[in-house]
């Protein structure tokens, strides 16, 4: 799991990964979806609705990922990913628990939307200085803050040329 985690990051500020599940069900249900083919597979496993994380309506592109497939065939998953532009490694299995089913650890600069919306609400309460009480109780500077904030700020600007070189 090291392996894979370190292959997703590129560089140090980029480490915010993504899940994405397909077919999307509640519980073991019997009647979920099967895919006919691999190729529905891929489309629905990098489908946006099947992300367990809402960036927003922003897009974003992905940087790299890991696909997992269990029942598909191997050597049709191999073809179909690579015609996926995308960078991934894949891994496919027999699994029982998942029979027909595809899941996928991204890392996608759409991560960028979530984090400005954690920076507004960040800021907002810093500048109330709400809960920085209770911190400061416990030994914390407010310099550890700000110190936080600008790690923050980094990662968004880094996602952030990540998704504009992406989209020139």
């Amino acid at each position: 799991m090291a392996q894979i985690a370190s292959s997703l990051v590129p560089n140090s500020p980029l480490t915010w990964l993504t899940p994405n599940f397909a077919p999307v069900v509640c519980g073991v249900d019997t009647r979920a979806p099967k895919f006919k083919e691999v190729r529905e597979a891929v489309k629905a496993m990098i489908d946006p609705k099947s992300s367990l994380v809402y960036w927003g309506k922003g897009g974003g592109s992905i940087i790299k990922g890991f696909a997992q497939f269990s029942g598909l065939d191997r050597h049709a998953v191999a073809s179909q990913m690579t015609s996926v532009t995308a960078d991934y490694e894949t891994y496919s299995n027999t699994s029982k628990q998942f029979s027909n089913s595809a899941a996928l650890l991204q890392n996608h600069s759409g991560i960028s939307h979530i984090l400005e919306r954690l920076d507004r609400a960040y800021s907002r309460m810093f500048k109330r200085k709400a809960f920085l009480h209770w911190y400061k109780g416990e030994g914390m500077d407010e310099m550890e803050f700000k110190e936080a904030y600008q790690g923050l700020k980094d990662r968004i600007s880094a996602y952030r040329l990540i998704q504009n070189q992406s989209t020139s």
